[in-house]
Formats: C-alpha cells, structure tokens, sequence
C-alpha cells in the first residue's frame, strides 16, 4: 500500500509535472493533485508502479466503460468514435453531448510512475482518455492519441472496447494500462526521432503489440501516441 509519505512525495511530483504542461499547452486550469484514493497500485515483478488517475478518468476506467459496453454492444466496433461516447454519455447523461465529449478530453488522465525504496523515478508517462477525435473521409470520426485510440485493438467478453474490430480480449480496461506499464518502464524500446520512442511486446505466438511514445521535451513528459499488431 501507499504510505503517506510516498503520497506527499508523488502528489508534489504530479504537481510540478502538471504546472509545467499548463505553462507548455497555454492552459488556464489543470488537475494537478488527486486524493490517495485514486492511486492504482501495479506490481509487475519486483518493480512497483502507480497510476495517478483523474475523478472522472477513474470513474469511466474503472466502471463506466464496462457498463457501456454491456448495455450498447453496438456501439462499440463501428468505426465511429462518436459511437463510443454516446454510448458513455447514456450511463450518466450529465450535460449536452458536444459539451460531454469536449470534458473527457480536457485533463481526464491517469500518471504513470515508478516507486523504488520510497523515492520516485524521475520518468513519467501520461494517458489520456483520448487528446482529440477527428472527423474522417465519409462523416465519421476517430480518436487521436491516448486509451481510447489504443483500446481499438482491444476487447472484453468480445466487445470492443473502442472503435475497432480486433477481438484480442483482455479481463478489464485496467489490463492494458497495466500492458502499457510495463512496456514503457520495463521494455527495451528506442527512439525512432528525438521525440518518438517506440518498444514491444510479444502478444502471442504471431503477433508483438507496438507501442509508439511521444516526448514533449520541455516537460519530459511522455504521452501514449498508438499501439498497434505487427506479425512476428
């Protein structure tokens, strides 16, 4: 469990890290310090990891999408990003629908960070639920950046968990943050540009899942661009 100490440590981490992208990004508000509560352990070995995750990242994460995805099967899969909200909009319709989609992708985020001996890793990566949607050729639109563009190659109980077709399941959305976990931290991975690190792992007897980095050297903050399947 989280000491208090290790708390007081990581809030102050988180912090600095989140002013610093609000300076970066020309933000006015940001979400810079969460309750204990919303710490996700991960132990992946003998390293130690924790997600530091927005109220409302937390909530759909953790709860929302599943129930989503069990009550609107068909939303999910289409190609439609849209598809995907609407169908979290309906498990807790609390405002206008454009006005819903624009707060899920302003600071709706989970931090990952290393914890070693009670002191933190000075290395950070930052999920967003998705950082823009795109309208595409034909009318419909995708996810850019974050989960929700890496849950497309993801499923549960054979439900995809974003726009996708892939039928690769997973136990619950909280797997592939556990998956990009250890990719990032544990993972021999390489820089493809100054600003790209890329690295893998192997998913099944024939196919690796890769995972591409993006570095915002100013911050050095890095956020999740894709993952996608390569064939062994």
């Amino acid at each position: 469990m989280l000491t208090w100490e290790e708390f007081l440590k990581t809030r102050e981490y988180i912090e600095k890290k989140a002013l610093q992208l609000m300076d970066q990004d020309n933000k006015s508000v940001i979400t810079a310090g969460v309750p204990i509560d919303n710490y996700t352990k991960y132990i992946i070995g003998d390293r130690i990891f924790y997600g530091i995750k927005a109220n409302v990242f937390k909530v759909i994460i953790e709860r929302h999408l599943i129930a989503a995805q069990k009550k609107f099967p068909k939303k999910f899969g289409t190609g439609n990003a849209k598809d995907v909200l609407k169908a979290l909009y309906e498990i807790e319709p609390v405002f206008e629908f454009e006005r819903y989609i624009e707060f899920l992708r302003n600071e709706q985020f989970v931090y990952l960070i290393e914890v070693k001996d009670s002191e933190i890793i000075d290395r950070i990566l930052r999920l967003d639920l998705f950082r823009q949607i795109d309208l595409k050729t034909g009318g419909t639109y995708d996810f850019t950046g974050g989960l929700f563009h890496a849950f497309k190659h993801f499923s549960v109980n054979d439900v995809n968990l974003s726009t996708g077709n892939d039928n690769h399941n997973i136990w619950h959305p909280e797997h592939l943050i556990q998956y990009i976990a250890q990719a990032f931290f544990i993972e021999n991975g390489k820089y493809e540009s100054p600003t790209k690190y890329v690295t893998q792992i192997k998913l099944d007897p024939k196919y690796s899942l890769k995972f591409v980095f993006y570095l915002e050297k100013n911050t050095n903050v890095f956020f999740i661009n894709t993952i996608h399947k390569t064939r062994i």
